[in-house]
């Protein structure tokens, strides 16, 4: 005789499943570096930095091991699981050591672009310098056989071209705001300091900047075509109603009375909608102007907005945002006067905290 199943208990179940993956989720969500967005041009530029054409297309961690590769989205999801001749990225090399890339997939091309290496055949590189894993993207990857498909390698992997932040390197990687000049539908720029390691979670060392010629979102849209009338973005909501972004900046709270006639369901993500934002007469600093509560968060995403995307954003609907003219000045007189010493010490010293104890933990996690 069947016993009856218990429904509340079965929602528990399902409830704490659903938990569970989405915790794991995060947890690969947060094995990526996130660029913070160029609200400021730094005055090392053209001296410390490197620029990188950015392709348009879904970022992604990749991880060859155990005979098969797989790809997840910064949400966290799989993506792709599939052969690839990664190292262990295929049933036939399982007694090789595992990869680890930071990628942007481009589904029209079905192609893989390599922005930074994390592992190879074992060998963590995390705590080198910048310089140091861009050239081991390019020399690695012309090790294996990753440029044509076939069945033990079902997608191609590239390299993103890398160029010094000088006026000639801004210039190439520019390339006149065309795509056409890469191979690859461009979706901006990306900067990252020469001495940087690669740091889980938002670094101030990794920036991203668009312009209109660069980038179809430079102004958010869920299609790169129609600007919305109000800026918007995702942040996440404390249980005592703080609103906060993902370096944890406080952008606003959350009234008891809103919560109760919203129903809102706090400790997650949710939407909101942005007039402005202008610095305060009063502290002298940036806020929000005009926050409004928009519904609750996609349930594809596991981390909210950076408080520097929520202020490039608002920039960009104003026409305030670093123009490419004024980057390539900085460049140029960078160039002339900084010199490498003066911000490494800065480079080796950001998020030291914990990098450590989560790149073994990343190292020993299934994929």
């Amino acid at each position: 005789m069947e016993t009856e199943r218990d429904p509340v208990a079965e929602a528990k179940k399902r409830e704490k499943r659903q938990e569970h993956l989405r915790r794991r989720r995060e947890w690969f969500a947060r094995q990526l570096m996130y660029p913070e967005w160029m609200t400021e041009i730094p005055r090392d530029l053209g001296s410390n930095w490197y620029v990188l054409p950015r392709p348009e297309g879904i970022r992604c961690l990749v991880i060859s091991s155990r005979g098969k590769t797989i790809s997840r989205k910064k949400s966290g999801s799989i993506l792709h699981n599939f052969q690839s001749a990664l190292p262990n990225g295929n049933r036939h090399q399982m007694k090789q050591d595992p990869c680890i890339l930071d990628c942007v997939y481009q589904p029209q091309k079905q192609i893989y672009y390599v922005l930074d290496l994390m592992c190879w055949g074992g060998y963590s590189i995390y705590d080198s310098a910048t310089d140091f894993r861009h050239f081991w993207v390019h020399s690695k990857l012309s090790e294996v056989p990753i440029h044509s498909v076939n069945s033990e390698n079902k997608f191609k992997f590239a390299p993103v071209p890398r160029f010094s932040a000088d006026t000639a390197g801004l210039r190439k990687a520019y390339g006149g705001g065309s795509s056409s000049a890469h191979n690859f539908q461009m979706d901006g720029l990306l900067f990252i300091h020469k001495k940087t390691h690669y740091h889980f979670g938002l670094s101030p060392l990794c920036l991203v900047w668009k312009d209109a010629k660069t980038s179809r979102f430079f102004v958010d849209s869920s299609d790169g075509k129609t600007v919305p009338p109000k800026q918007s973005c995702t942040l996440y909501c404390q249980p005592d109603g703080k609103v906060m972004s993902l370096e944890g900046q406080v952008v606003g709270t959350l009234t008891q009375q809103v919560v109760a006639q919203a129903k809102i369901r706090l400790d997650c993500l949710h939407k909101f909608t942005v007039d402005r934002v202008s610095i305060s007469q009063n502290s002298g600093i940036e806020v929000v102007e005009g926050l409004s509560y928009a519904g609750p968060g996609s349930k594809a995403r596991v981390l909210p907005d950076s408080w520097s995307k929520i202020v490039f954003q608002s920039q960009a609907r104003r026409g305030r945002t670093p123009s490419i003219l004024e980057i390539a000045k900085r460049c140029a007189v960078a160039g002339a006067i900084y010199g490498d010493a003066q911000t490494t010490a800065i480079a080796r010293n950001q998020h030291e905290r914990d990098v450590n104890e989560a790149k073994t933990k990343s190292m020993g996690m299934e994929t």
